[in-house]
């Protein structure tokens, strides 16, 4: 799995300034705009970053009091230090791994 981490607004001006995220990380994510499924509802827009590195960039530079998330967070650091730059995972690693990811999805 890709982990992502996004922020969701009715307002697309406060999701499109996002030179303070650039200015201290280099990241850029992306906007996108979610229509109303409902007549009475408003159009959304999604700020996302996708990927370990960036994801691991955010939650050095925002972090989070919320204990669900902040649980998620330190998994996703674990997770990301049994991910080899190469690909090439190790019996032991891959299993280490795939069992911190079952725990992350299962986090309710």
């Amino acid at each position: 799995p890709i982990p992502t981490i996004g922020f969701t607004n009715n307002e697309n001006k406060y999701l499109g300034n996002t030179e303070f995220i650039y200015s201290k990380t280099n990241l850029k994510g992306t906007i996108s705009l979610k229509k109303a499924r409902c007549k009475n509802h408003n159009d959304s827009y999604d700020l996302k970053y996708r990927g370990f590195n960036s994801c691991i960039k955010l939650i050095k530079l925002i972090p989070t009091i919320h204990p669900k998330k902040h649980k998620r967070c330190k998994l996703l650091a674990k997770i990301h230090s049994y991910t080899p730059r190469n690909g090439k995972y190790s019996p032991e690693i891959l299993e280490k791994r795939r069992e911190l990811c079952e725990e992350f999805l299962h986090i309710i």
